[in-house]
């Protein structure tokens, strides 16, 4: 009785033993892999002082795969302060703007300058052949921009494509709340989106 009791002990050790080693050799599970355009890259601090209208700045992408986008990043440079309330990040079929997703960045959760990174509570499907905006307000403009930082083409990195020329523009609204667009030589307005590819 003895020996079988040994041999139970055993082989019960070696099964337990077996079970750690197979879990300490499953890998964790990887967070999804995401695409942006500039990552922490830094304006060359081009703040437009000139311009101290309200304006939502806009960048229009499209992408080469389905997915998802799930967060809305922008560069703040500094004097980009905010009116009373919270600051609107919005991403939207670029034709349909009322096809989209509107997040709001509370005050407290906004650093005086630098990249901001607004999670969205709705994540938004995308897909190949549709063309996509994400976007912004400067309450009071002085925006960070870079002009002539499309003037040589599409920025494109991984499935994302930024498009460039007229397809990048700005939302104005004048007095009577009319949307108006415009561009200036083919200028980067820091607005990222964060897209994560369907598995």
């Amino acid at each position: 009785m003895a020996l079988i009791r040994t041999r139970r002990s055993l082989l019960t050790a070696l099964g337990a033993a077996f079970a750690l080693l197979t879990l300490a050799a499953t890998p964790a599970a990887a967070d999804p892999v995401s695409y942006q355009f500039w990552d922490d890259a830094t304006p060359d601090h081009s703040v437009a002082t000139f311009d101290t209208d309200a304006v939502n700045l806009i960048t229009r992408f499209t992408v080469d795969v389905p997915g998802t986008i799930t967060a809305v990043r922008f560069y703040k440079a500094d004097g980009n302060e905010r009116a009373s309330g919270d600051r609107v990040v919005s991403v939207f079929q670029t034709a349909t703007p009322s096809l989209g997703a509107n997040e709001y960045l509370a005050a407290e959760d906004e650093t005086d300058h630098g990249w901001q990174t607004v999670a969205l509570t709705y994540p938004m499907q995308v897909q190949p052949g549709m063309s996509y905006s994400v976007s912004y307000t400067a309450f009071g403009g002085v925006y960070a921009y870079t002009y002539d930082y499309f003037a040589d083409g599409p920025l494109t990195v991984g499935p994302l494509t930024a498009q460039n020329s007229a397809y990048l523009y700005v939302y104005r609204y004048d007095e009577n709340g009319d949307q108006l667009t415009g561009t200036w030589r083919d200028s980067s307005y820091w607005v990222d989106p964060v897209f994560v590819p369907a598995a």
